[in-house]
């Protein structure tokens, strides 16, 4: 199975214009003979969303662009987006029924969703004001592949390369015991000093402990004070590097 890695500029709040993006990119994935696209962490709504959330035109014109978005897409992708928290209805959404998913999509409808375990509130990321956390493994199964599916901060929850220990269990532990094949981690990693060469090492040891291949996709541009550096990267299961895509492009 081919898989691509998309690394965007989406722009936060713009629903057209990340629709039109993620569509150009599924267009030339399937061009260079791909069957999945992987984009980042809610890249439909350009991260982070923020306060546009508490805001019910915008979530039901994101519900929406995710339909057109299915509905038109060339190929199966696997996307970050916002999706109803556990147990919540489909619509109308508002904060506190919201979760910071992933949707695999293929063949015109959503065939699997995962909702981000870990909820980062510390520095510049606020995301449990907004969002309701996921709990377990997601099991997203595509051409017979069973893919391990996290999202950023999940991946984070190693203490080999965090100083804190700031949550219980890990969610990519927990995709493995559940059969996970392949692990793919769909992030919006903001860039920082000597994060780069941490993020390489920190995701080549995960493949590395797990003994699975794992693909790691990530945005780039700006949004506020945040700049995004992109180096999405695919690593064997042994963590050495496939490939690795540029910084900042």
């Amino acid at each position: 199975m081919r898989l691509a890695l998309c690394q965007p500029n989406p722009r936060v709040g713009d629903l057209d214009a990340n629709v039109a993006l993620l569509l150009r990119a599924a267009a030339t994935a399937k061009a260079g003979g791909a069957a999945l696209l992987l984009a980042p962490e809610l890249c439909l709504s350009g991260y982070p969303p923020r306060d546009l959330l508490d805001q019910p035109d915008f979530l039901a014109a994101h519900r929406a662009a995710l339909q057109a978005l299915v509905a038109q897409a060339p190929l199966a992708m696997l996307l970050g987006t916002v999706v109803p928290a556990a147990g919540a209805a489909e619509a109308p959404l508002c904060v506190g029924q919201l979760a910071n998913g992933a949707v695999l999509i293929a063949d015109g409808a959503v065939r699997g969703c995962y909702r981000k375990n870990l909820l980062p509130t510390y520095d510049v990321f606020d995301e449990d004001r907004y969002f309701a956390a996921g709990d377990g493994p997601a099991m997203l199964e595509f051409a017979g592949v069973r893919l391990g599916v996290s999202i950023c901060e999940d991946i984070w929850s190693d203490p080999t390369y965090t100083p804190l220990r700031r949550y219980p269990h890990d969610p990519i532990a927990r995709s493995c015991a559940a059969g996970a094949e392949v692990l793919i981690n769909l992030s919006a990693s903001p860039f920082a000093h000597g994060r780069g060469p941490l993020r390489r090492a920190l995701l080549a040891a995960t493949a590395r402990r797990h003994g699975r291949p794992l693909l790691y996709v990530n945005q780039v541009g700006s949004n506020d004070a945040l700049l995004f550096d992109g180096r999405s990267q695919a690593l064997a299961a042994d963590g050495q590097a496939v490939g690795e895509l540029a910084a900042f492009a």
